[in-house]
């Protein structure tokens, strides 16, 4: 009995030993510090053999956007050029193209000083996992209108070329219940697409999951978002938050989420968007901000505290759709809309249609708004059955859980005491928790900046379709889980513990 009692204890003392070795792991992993502008690759070549990579450090992102900006066929940069570290030095120019790179991002080799070069790579069907928290800038974004802070971001896909064809994100990232902070970008005059992905989907279906982007300021001419600027295939975005910062374009589409939509179908599930400025010209929506004659859903997602000032055509949710469907379900919103033309165009759905085109109706269901809209015409669909005006005090704290009827509030929803409903969605993978990092629905801070103008013609500007082969991965069902995979942090849902007779101990995964 004794030498069982042992025994007992012996395993006791191992197994509190590998927990606190987990523990002290994943806690040094989720530190993040501030990015010092460089990139590294390095994750690129450890992942490539398996198509699943994992990002654990903002050089490390950085890293990414070099990769696909380069582009796959030599029309734009033609690889980017790394030390024996992997440490990114520049891209490779690829000749007549050199009229679109930003000379400062370029590296001209010497002789002998060891510099390899690596092809550009969309990750086309490939996996992308953020494993930290990212911090691009420290300070507040609603200053950088005015002073620009320390480090200017470069989208993953588009936002460098004039030539939209230029480099584009084909594949799946997920943040992994992560936080992108600091986002700081304005681009070229001329150039579609900016945000943290400028371009997404030029050859396959792209789907961003489980990612918070907090603080962050994005102006470009067309196509701006804070997520994504332009989505040229069927994208999928579930449990993304978009809260703290601004957007604005030039001449027009802008929105938190997608800046616009423009040759596959839109899938949100579990977004939300929070305390966010878009300025601009045409079409700037709440959410999104184009839907081009696609197929557009949104299912348990919000836009509270958010203010949105353009000539033309704001929408609580879509500044401007031409043709296409749209289907909502748990959807509430809180959006000031002020479209400042003489012909101006608002509306909570959506802002005004294009090429007379007006969007088909799927499921409405479960749709709430508060009013507060300046415009000469209000449009969209909100007289129609399933979409209900509120007001402001009934989606505060406990009061919500009445007015919001049909929304899930065991699983998925959260009430805020004095503020608006959360998804509860939000902590990172296998840190545990109840809270999941919550966001509040009444977070202060304005931003600062005056409203542009801009171009109060009544067309879509494009630019030039690619050429990419148009075969397309099966859809991506879209999770509300946080996934895991990046190795230095493990749960004890995932390993088995063998004691050894020095008492060691090994910690293996488990075979499925």
């Amino acid at each position: 009995m004794k030498k069982l009692t042992a025994i007992l204890l012996s395993l006791v003392l191992i197994l509190s030993l590998c927990s606190a070795a987990m523990l002290t792991v994943g806690a040094e992993e989720a530190t993040a510090s501030v990015w010092d502008g460089t990139a590294n690759i390095k994750w690129y070549f450890d992942g490539k053999d398996i198509g699943e990579y994992e990002l654990k450090s903002a050089a490390d992102l950085a890293g990414l956007a070099y990769l696909v900006n380069a582009g796959t066929d030599g029309t734009c940069y033609n690889g980017v050029y790394y030390d024996a570290n992997y440490k990114v030095l520049g891209y490779r120019l690829s000749g007549a193209q050199g009229d679109y790179a930003n000379s400062a991002l370029v590296y001209t080799p010497t002789s002998g000083d060891g510099s390899q070069v690596v092809a550009g790579d969309s990750l086309v069907w490939q996996t992308v996992k953020l494993c930290v928290d990212v911090v691009l800038n420290e300070g507040n974004a609603a200053d950088w209108a005015t002073t620009a802070p320390a480090n200017v971001w470069q989208p993953i896909g588009g936002g460098l070329h004039i030539d939209a064809d230029c480099g584009g994100f084909n594949g799946t990232f997920d943040g992994q219940g992560h936080t992108i902070s600091g986002l700081y970008f304005t681009g070229v005059e001329g150039v579609f697409g900016c945000g943290l992905f400028g371009w997404a989907g030029m050859s396959a279906n792209t789907e961003f999951k489980n990612l918070t982007i907090t603080n962050f300021y994005v102006e470009g001419t067309y196509g701006v978002g804070a997520l994504v600027g332009r989505s040229n295939k069927p994208i999928a975005v579930s449990n993304v938050l978009i809260t703290d910062g601004s957007v604005k374009a030039s001449n027009q589409q802008a929105a938190p989420l997608i800046a616009s939509v423009f040759n596959g179908a839109a899938t949100l599930e579990n977004c939300g968007v929070n305390n966010v400025q878009v300025w601009g010209g045409n079409y700037l929506g709440a959410i999104v901000s184009l839907v081009n004659g696609m197929n557009f859903s949104a299912t348990d997602c919000y836009a509270t505290n958010v203010t949105v000032t353009g000539n033309n055509q704001c929408g609580a949710i879509i500044g401007r759709i031409a043709g296409g469907s749209i289907a909502l379900k748990n959807v509430y919103l809180v959006a000031k809309l002020e479209a400042t033309s003489e012909t101006s165009e608002a509306g909570i759905v959506y802002g005004g249609i294009g090429n007379n085109s007006a969007p088909a109706l799927g499921t409405i269901e479960n749709v709430f708004y508060v009013k507060d809209i300046t415009a000469v015409q209000e449009n969209g669909i909100a007289d129609i059955e399933g979409i209900v005006e509120v007001t402001a005090d009934s989606l505060k704290g406990e009061t919500a859980k009445t007015t919001l009827v049909g929304f899930d509030f065991d699983t998925i929803w959260k009430t805020v005491e004095n503020g608006t409903p959360v998804i509860e969605l939000r902590e990172a993978p296998n840190q545990g928790g109840d809270e999941g990092g919550e966001q509040g629905g009444e977070q202060g801070g304005e931003q600062g900046g005056t409203t542009p103008g801009g171009d109060d013609g009544n067309d879509e500007t494009e630019a030039p379709e690619t050429d990419a082969p148009t075969t397309e991965a099966p859809t991506t069902a879209v999770s509300n889980e946080t996934e895991s995979g990046c190795g230095s942090v493990i749960g004890f849902a995932s390993v088995a513990v063998i004691a050894l007779a020095a008492g060691a101990c090994v910690i293996r995964k488990k075979e499925n």
